[in-house]
Parts: structure tokens; C-alpha cells; sequence
């Protein structure tokens, strides 16, 4: 077995050294993701739907909805549910599964349509 020695010089030399990463990383200012900031015209929003159609999870088309609502700062937008009035961002956030229906009155809201193709 090889045994080490550590010198007082080594071990403030060790510390040092590990502060400097924590140093640098304490200066970082880190803040959430969000979509709606990276959504820039009508093809990005189109593609990034796609992408959510392709996936076919619900949660997720409803919270691409709603990033596109807001990338058009539309979340506030009234919307006609069969449970009456409710704005746009809290269909998109708040229920679940949303209706189909619920969905499609989303998307026109939005200008956006559904289209199939066969694969």
C-alpha cells in the first residue's frame, strides 16, 4: 500500500483549489426554461406542436398550447367551455385531460389547425 503524506502547504493548496469551482459556481444566476420565450414566429410554433402531436401525450399538447397562448400573449384570451367562461392559460394548465373539444377551441383561438396524414 502507498501511503500519502499531506502537507499543511498540500492542504491549503487542496482547499484552494476546490473553492474555485464552488467560487465560479455561486456567481451563476439560473432561471427556468420556458418555451414561450423561444417561440419567435408562426413555424417555430407549428413545429413545436408537431413535435407534441408526434408524441401523442396529452399533459404535453396541452402545455404546448398553452407555451404558444403565451408566446402570443394570449393566455388571458376568454374561451367558451361546456363549463362556461374560462381563460385560455387555465384550460391549458388546470384540467388534466381536456376535451377534445376543449382542445380544438384552443387551437382556433390560437390560429392554429389540425391536420392528419397518413404515415
Amino acid at each position: 500500500m502507498i501511503e500519502i503524506r499531506q502537507t499543511d502547504e498540500f492542504v491549503d493548496w487542496f482547499d484552494r483549489l476546490w473553492d474555485r469551482p464552488a467560487r465560479a459556481m455561486s456567481k451563476l444566476e439560473l432561471r427556468r426554461w420556458d418555451a414561450a420565450e423561444h417561440l419567435e414566429n408562426e413555424s417555430d410554433m407549428a413545429f413545436y406542436l408537431d413535435a407534441a402531436l408526434e408524441d401523442g401525450d396529452a399533459a404535453l399538447i396541452t402545455a404546448v398550447l398553452d407555451d404558444i397562448a403565451r408566446a402570443k400573449g394570449m393566455g388571458g384570451t376568454p374561451l367558451q367551455t361546456d363549463s362556461g367562461h374560462q381563460n385560455l392559460h387555465d384550460i391549458l394548465t388546470t384540467e388534466d385531460d381536456p376535451r377534445l373539444s376543449t382542445v380544438l377551441k384552443a387551437m382556433r383561438a390560437l390560429g392554429l389547425q389540425l391536420h392528419s396524414q397518413a404515415g
